[in-house]
């Protein structure tokens, strides 16, 4: 919201002539809920900026009232898109991730508090077929100033 504020967004305006919805009371009643369908199933890759709030936007509009807590939330998502499911790309976490894992490799080189993360071998198999590892260090001979 911040964002849209510092960016002079007319909320006003949104409100007067923004695309209205409603929520389809059966599975098939919303031409907009169907459209989010087809996008769904697309041999696609889906992407978004800032995919968590996106994602609990088209959870709760085309697919259940958001649930009292994360855990059945993050099943239910899980739920809509199975392992097998088309690569979903979040640019906003791809930005942050690769500034922060620059800091992190810096902060490793100068000794001092990093984070390093290590997905063991033990994960199911569902778990580890999602899992892509890439190795984000910086090169040797990158400057640190």
């Amino acid at each position: 919201m911040e964002f849209l504020v510092d960016y002079s967004f007319d909320f006003n305006r949104l409100f007067k002539d923004g695309i209205r919805y409603e929520r389809a009371p059966g599975q098939e009643g919303c031409r907009l809920r169907k459209l989010i369908r087809e996008i769904l199933i697309s041999p696609s890759t889906l992407c978004f900026h800032n995919g968590f709030i996106d994602l609990a936007f088209i959870y709760h509009h085309f697919y259940l009232p958001l649930p009292e807590d994360f855990v059945t939330y993050c099943n239910n998502v899980a739920e809509l898109f199975p392992a097998d499911f088309l690569p979903v790309c979040d640019s906003k976490f791809l930005a942050v991730n690769q500034t922060v894992s620059a800091k992190n490799v810096i902060e490793r080189r100068n000794a001092r508090f990093y984070i390093d993360i290590d997905f063991g071998n033990n994960l199911k198999p569902a778990v580890q077929a999602a899992i892509d590892l890439v190795d984000c260090s910086l090169p040797v001979d990158f400057s640190s100033a």
